[in-house]
């Protein structure tokens, strides 16, 4: 500004409430956007302050940092969506998570510790170390259910059909409620997965790091 002064030139400031029905500070806000993205004014229509060489190259204002950064972070989250959803393992984790990486989801990871993360992702894609899984990887001599020995091992059996964790599942029910039928709610929900996670412990069918604590 004080570069300014005597050349006739003048600058005056306002305080505007928000760009909502103030058509000036809408049309600022676009022009500072463009501004963003490299275009500018012609030179011979800037004050003689701006003119510098140091603040044009080739013609244009340099990059912002900030809208260059947000830039790359929503091309890499393009790439990233795109790339995900060719993967073979989309289909069944959008059932459960329909946006993955969801600021929801990332804070229910973080609050669990890595076995119980893994035991989560393990059961929503069906790659359990239940019979069933492993018969068709050829890590089990039989699909069937070693408890019961009535019907495969199967996600849906060991949770809600095997009569060898009747005592685990009443309890699973009674802290679901309604929910209890919803698989949903029992691998994406922060109280789902605590009380689905308890269940598995209390089956002592899926063997859990002894020492990694279910954290609340």
């Amino acid at each position: 500004m004080t570069d300014t002064r005597g050349s006739g030139f003048s600058l005056g400031l306002h305080w505007v409430a928000g760009h909502e029905g103030a058509v000036w500070n809408e049309i600022t806000d676009v022009r500072a956007k463009q501004a963003a993205q490299g275009y500018s004014s012609y030179q011979a229509l800037l004050p003689h302050a701006l003119r510098s060489s140091s603040l044009l190259m080739n013609g244009k204002l340099p990059a912002s940092k900030s809208a260059t950064i947000q830039h790359l972070r929503a091309h890499l989250h393009q790439q990233w969506t795109e790339e995900w959803r060719s993967s073979p393992r989309y289909p069944k984790l959008h059932a459960f998570i329909p946006s993955l990486l969801y600021k929801g989801f990332l804070d229910l990871m973080v609050a669990r510790s890595k076995a119980a993360s893994a035991a989560l992702f393990r059961f929503r894609t069906r790659h359990t170390p239940l019979n069933q899984h492993l018969y068709r990887i050829g890590s089990a001599a039989s699909p069937l259910c070693p408890g019961c020995l009535d019907g495969d091992e199967t996600v849906l059996h060991f949770v809600y059909e095997c009569p060898d964790h009747e005592e685990a599942r009443q309890a699973l029910w009674r802290a679901s409620g309604r929910a209890f039928y919803s698989m949903t709610y029992l691998l994406s929900d922060k109280n789902g997965t605590k009380h689905f996670l308890q269940f598995l412990r209390a089956t002592g069918r899926i063997h859990m790091d002894p020492y990694a604590q279910l954290k609340k």
